[in-house]
């Protein structure tokens, strides 16, 4: 009698299509084929991948936000003929392509919409590189400053490869330290506005704390602060 020998497990890689509809989002990488040594691609966004006539947005701030962001995964480039609170209305950077989009403000006041008269129709190649003008320092700060505030830890280098795993495009280094500056501006403040107020800060501890020593020096050419000494009475009575 011979007995059946057991099946090997497959160690089979997880992929988009074995996953339930809410977590396709957070699954980090895609396979384009299925063979086991296919190359992980890493998985653009799929919330800013369409633009069709009569969306409607919150605000001009979110009509905004998403255009540039659907530009950006697409990509193109376009530039601005119309910027203003109550009506977008941008070009495509190639001056050949008849891509144009037209956005106003409906009649309550606030909501913005994507008129009929915009053509979607792109006839350019659009950028063979995974670089965009659009992804500048700003654009990257607004994306990953929820990211910096719950994770101080993040470095430049991480928000490169938030960047290019969310929306597929390469921001050189220097973009991303500006960015990183930004928000850790926007979280503990400026380096730069509190030396500013220094002085003043200086004045307020002598009001509010009689008989200490407090003093601030500046250099007197550039006006920069240098140093603050302060000695509370206490310390200085033992």
């Amino acid at each position: 009698m011979t007995s059946e020998e057991p099946t090997k497990p497959t160690n089979k890689r997880a992929r988009p299509s074995d996953l339930p509809e809410d977590e396709l989002d957070v699954f980090p990488l895609v396979y384009d084929s299925d063979e086991e040594d296919s190359t992980p691609v890493k998985n653009v966004g799929r919330e800013y991948n369409e633009l069709k006539i009569g969306m409607v947005w919150g605000n001009v701030f979110e009509a905004r936000t998403f255009i540039k962001n659907y530009a950006i995964i697409t990509k193109f480039e376009y530039y601005q003929v119309k910027n203003e609170n109550y009506r977008l209305r941008y070009k495509c950077g190639d001056e050949k392509c008849e891509w144009m989009c037209y956005v106003r403000r409906n009649c309550d006041g606030h909501t913005m919409e994507l008129k009929s008269t915009s053509n979607q129709t792109r006839t350019c190649r659009g950028k063979a590189m995974n670089k965009n003008k659009l992804a500048h320092a700003g654009w990257v700060a607004n994306e990953v400053k929820q990211l910096i505030r719950s994770v101080r830890s993040t470095r430049p280098c991480d928000v490169q490869e938030v960047i290019w795993t969310k929306y597929g495009v390469n921001v050189s280094y220097s973009t991303t330290w500006n960015a990183w500056t930004i928000c850790m501006e926007r979280i503990v403040g400026s380096y730069d506005e509190g030396y500013i107020v220094m002085p003043e800060l200086t004045i307020q501890v002598l009001l509010e704390n009689p008989g200490i020593i407090s003093t601030c020096s500046i250099d007197l050419m550039t006006n920069e602060w240098t140093g603050t000494y302060i000695s509370y009475k206490g310390s200085m009575e033992g």
